[in-house]
């Protein structure tokens, strides 16, 4: 009996471990974690919440350093007016990292689009 309490257990931490995703914010608690299809193109969207704003300012500057060192950066695009948006165009996808108060969300794309038709394609899922 103790033999098959064990092995259910153990069979249930590996199921988990094969079907969890990788979050990709990394910090935070996380609030959202979904793919969304617009226009034949899929977005993976990742949404975290920090206990305040002032912790999120500062993870959210970590966050973008993060990327930013991700490596086969093609092009980004930093919004220095409020410190809170940054867009970035790897070889293999487009990222798109927001702040809002506490709240920080990431759009990824699965392919790597030109910044600007990016943040077009994500207008209608980005800022809601």
């Amino acid at each position: 009996m103790a033999l098959l309490i064990f092995s259910l257990i153990c069979g249930g931490i590996f199921w988990k471990m094969l079907n969890h995703s990788p979050r990709l914010l990394h910090l935070g608690e996380l609030q959202k974690m979904e793919n969304i299809q617009l226009d034949n193109t899929v977005f993976y969207v990742e949404e975290t919440r920090f206990a305040t704003n002032n912790l999120a300012v500062n993870q959210y500057q970590h966050l973008a350093m993060h990327f930013y060192d991700r490596g086969k950066l093609l092009r980004y695009r930093h919004d220095w007016y409020d410190l809170c948006l940054t867009v970035f165009q790897f070889e293999d996808c487009s990222m798109w990292l927001w702040r809002r108060g506490n709240h920080i969300r990431l759009v990824k794309s699965q392919e790597p689009m030109e910044l600007a038709e990016f943040e077009k394609k994500i207008a209608p899922i980005a800022y809601s």
